[in-house]
């Protein structure tokens, strides 16, 4: 027997995905993992919101 989401697990996540929530976001929000938020995401063809928290930034060159 397979896991699957709940049809309203399924709409939640689909919706914040449509919203441009990230991966870590939704999971934090839904309780699903990323990895089966993220499949979800792409099955109905949603683009994934990349993760940019802790990113490094650009420095200024050094003289």
């Amino acid at each position: 027997m397979t896991n699957i989401l709940g049809d309203n697990k399924q709409q939640q996540v689909l919706a914040l995905g449509q919203l441009g929530w990230t991966l870590r976001r939704i999971e934090q929000a839904t309780g699903v993992r990323r990895e089966t938020a993220s499949a979800y995401l792409k099955a109905a063809g949603i683009a994934v919101a990349p993760h940019t928290v802790g990113q490094p930034t650009a420095r200024p060159a050094a003289r």
